[in-house]
């Protein structure tokens, strides 16, 4: 896209800012620092440059430490931002300006920091970010704890919206000038998501290595460990634990991609349930799984037939 993007850990710049692009959801673009090295010429520039509110992303536990409820019980359908009670820290007097929200910012990275040492409302607005990270919810909040902790060895990270000068929220483009003007790089958060699952499916590969016994694996691994393997893992599981070949494996995918799990995820967690449904009835001397001629696509109409109703009862 014509600027450097992407953060390196060890570029000698973990205490400077840089610039995160929610490309996935929102297509917003964010000033985003390590709470731990906030200073109030970064922030100044931030409120000057970026125009947006001042946030600080921490994580679930930090918030029940410092007793930061949601403002809501849930939020607006759609919403990836969940907001706490906003806050200034007790050294603070009007609470507004960059040293003070700096003061804020970094008193929210110190663990000696408790409960009582914040005003509220105030002028910092703390989101927390889910306890699994992108695995869970792959949204800014979590990229920017994810960098916050790569650049200081603290998930807790302060960020800021970038508008334009008129207000709106910057294009790419304006946010891609405004980079090159501060000499700063850019980082994707669909590249953040991209480096996290593979990163996830490497941890699951050895593992599933480590609990290989006599060519089967094991039971004792969690389907969500499962369904991020990579695509010939995954595939050689469904074969070693349901017996199902890669011919029968790729004409079950291809069928429920076809009915609308596009997800890749999703269509994982769909298709372990069909194995599941039909393992034991339809194995050749219990090791492959055969449907015979024009049997699979009945099979897969009876899944989801029951499937639905199953999820139905369970609301889910």
């Amino acid at each position: 896209m014509g600027h450097k993007s992407g953060y390196q850990e060890g570029n000698g710049s973990n205490d400077k800012p840089l610039i995160i692009v929610d490309d996935v959801e929102q297509k917003t673009g964010y000033w985003m620092g390590a709470a731990r090295y906030a200073t109030p010429e970064q922030v100044n520039v931030m409120i000057k440059t970026g125009k947006g509110l001042v946030y600080v992303c921490i994580t679930e536990e930090k918030a029940e430490q410092l007793n930061l409820p949601l403002m809501t019980s849930h939020g607006s359908s759609g919403s990836t931002k969940n907001f706490t009670v906003s806050v200034d820290y007790k050294t603070t007097s009007t609470g507004i300006s960059a040293y003070e929200r700096a003061d804020t910012i970094k008193a929210l990275a110190d663990d000696a920091t408790e409960s009582l040492d914040y005003r509220r409302p105030g002028h910092i607005f703390p989101l927390v970010g889910k306890a699994n990270g992108l695995l869970e919810r792959q949204s800014i909040v979590e990229g920017v704890l994810e960098l916050s902790e790569e650049m200081s060895g603290q998930p807790v990270g302060y960020m800021c919206e970038i508008l334009d000068d008129n207000g709106e929220i910057a294009s790419i483009t304006e946010i891609e000038q405004l980079a090159r003007r501060h000499d700063v790089p850019i980082v994707w958060l669909s590249e953040l998501i991209r480096k996290k699952l593979e990163e996830h499916c490497r941890l699951s590969m050895v593992r599933y290595a480590e609990r290989e016994t006599s060519g089967k694996p094991r039971k004792n691994y969690s389907e969500d460990q499962i369904v991020h393997f990579t695509d010939l893992l995954f595939v050689d599981y469904c074969e070693k634990q349901f017996g199902v070949n890669k011919g029968i494996y790729n004409t079950i995918e291809s069928w429920f991609y076809k009915k609308g799990h596009v997800d890749i995820v999703e269509r994982r967690k769909t298709v372990l349930r069909f194995l599941q449904f039909v393992d034991g009835s339809n194995r050749e001397n219990n090791r492959k799984l055969k449907f015979g001629h024009r049997g699979l696509v009945p099979k897969l109409d009876e899944f989801t037939v029951n499937d639905l109703l199953n999820r139905r009862t369970l609301n889910l």
